[in-house]
Formats: structure tokens, sequence, C-alpha cells
């Protein structure tokens, strides 16, 4: 692995860091900035959808407190576009009296290095089940 190419696979690594940590504040101009603008997301029993309807999901969600538990399984760069597989747990406690809900599975994220250099999702494919609890 060339040095660049090693950087690169670094900053993608804290990408994942950055994305947790704007989950967790409940920060969604942060995330919307670190979502491309012609992102498609891939979750199960619904059909495919884009960042609009990512952010009216999320500004119309009740607070809550997030945790996460993740490990990148597989991070390959090429280029300006990067994908990577990672192993995640979650944990959604809702602030008003309800029930946790628990997701555990993988996910699939591709990447594009934007013309400001940044890095922004490209596609999403989250294979998380429901934790029986």
């Amino acid at each position: 692995m060339s040095e660049a190419q090693g950087l690169q696979e670094d900053t993608i690594g804290h990408y994942f860091s950055r994305w947790q940590h704007a989950a967790v504040a409940n920060d969604l101009a942060a995330m919307l900035e670190m979502i491309a603008d012609d992102a498609v997301f891939l979750v199960a029993g619904r059909e495919p959808f884009g960042k609009q309807e990512f952010a009216r999901m999320q500004s119309g969600a009740q607070p809550w407190r997030l945790e996460f538990d993740s490990s990148i399984g597989d991070l390959t760069v090429h280029g300006d576009i990067a994908f990577a597989w990672c192993r995640l747990a979650v944990s959604v406690k809702p602030q008003r009296d309800a029930e946790t809900l628990q997701r555990r599975g993988h996910t699939l994220s591709v990447f594009r290095r934007d013309a400001d250099g940044q890095w922004r999702l490209l596609r999403d494919a989250n294979l998380l089940s429901r934790v029986a609890g």
C-alpha cells in the first residue's frame, strides 16, 4: 500500500468517527455535510431514498440517545472512490418513555471524494436487523 493510499484510508476511518459523533449529538447539519447531494440509501423493507428524504426523516424524529459499537471489516480506496463494510450495533433510546431499539448487522458504504477534497457518503446499504430484547 502506498503512503497516499494509507492516508486516504485513515481519512475514511476518521469519517466514521465524525459521523458517529454527529449522530450521537443529533447534529443533522453536520451529517448532511458528510453526505453527497446524489447519495442513495438502501434499507430493507423500503424503496431507496436520497439525501432530502434522509434529512426529512431525521428532522421529524423525536430526540433520542444513540450508542454505537462498530468496526470496519474492510476498507478499499481507488482514486476518488472508496468503499467499506462494517460491523455495527446501534442502540436507540428515545428521550420520552419508550423502549430502547437495538439493531445489529452490517453496512456497506461507498464514498466519493468531491472537488473540495472532502469524502462524502455516496451509497449506503444498511443491513441491520432488530435485536430481540
